[in-house]
């Protein structure tokens, strides 16, 4: 694993959850005994994490022949697996038009958000929604109660969909809500 991180052909995603103090003295609660902090390996490239995900898992079907399958696997894991290549363009884009770098997800026990960033001057949270119909403004709500919880004051709210948003963000203009479809991710082309 540490050569493909070497290689560049994983990247690690480091935890933004703070580690809790084990004190030897004090019983901690039933749900944290067990409760690790994990890190994220993603592979860094689309292709690449296409052969590990439908190729290599199904090498000893494919080389038997047996290509109907490995088909059907594909077309019924496929639309999850864009949905984290969506998420991971999201990332690209957004480091691109905001110009910084180390977008990611954050994740803890409780919560998880699609697009974190957070500096000394700029921070922002998003969800990317890869489904079927428009997002409506009640993702927005949870992702502001998300906010909350991790007690952040995000200067954007940003979401992505694959087929756009409901009427109601027409109506309500916040500044500090950034809206993206598919069209955004031809700059990245």
């Amino acid at each position: 694993m540490q050569e493909m991180l070497n290689l560049g052909i994983l990247k690690l995603e480091k935890s933004k959850e703070e580690k809790f103090f084990k004190d030897k003295r004090y019983k901690l609660k039933k749900d944290l005994r067990s409760y690790v902090i994990q890190d994220k390996l993603v592979f860094k490239d689309n292709f690449t994490r296409f052969f590990f995900r439908f190729l290599k898992s199904n090498e000893k079907l494919i080389l038997k022949g047996e290509f109907d399958i490995v088909l059907n696997d594909i077309k019924l894991n496929l639309e999850h697996y864009q949905s984290f290549c969506f998420e991971q363009l999201a990332c690209e884009y957004l480091e691109e038009q905001f110009q910084v770098l180390n977008v990611q997800s954050y994740w803890n026990k409780e919560l998880e958000l699609d697009v974190y960033y957070k500096d000394e001057n700029l921070c922002f949270i998003g969800e990317v929604k890869f489904k079927h119909k428009k997002i409506c403004k009640n993702i927005l709500n949870q992702l502001k109660f998300k906010a909350k919880r991790l007690n952040l004051t995000p200067d954007y709210y940003i979401l992505f969909s694959k087929n756009g948003f409901s009427e109601q963000f027409d109506k309500s203009a916040e500044k500090n809500v950034l809206l993206y479809d598919l069209n955004a991710f031809k700059k990245l082309i």
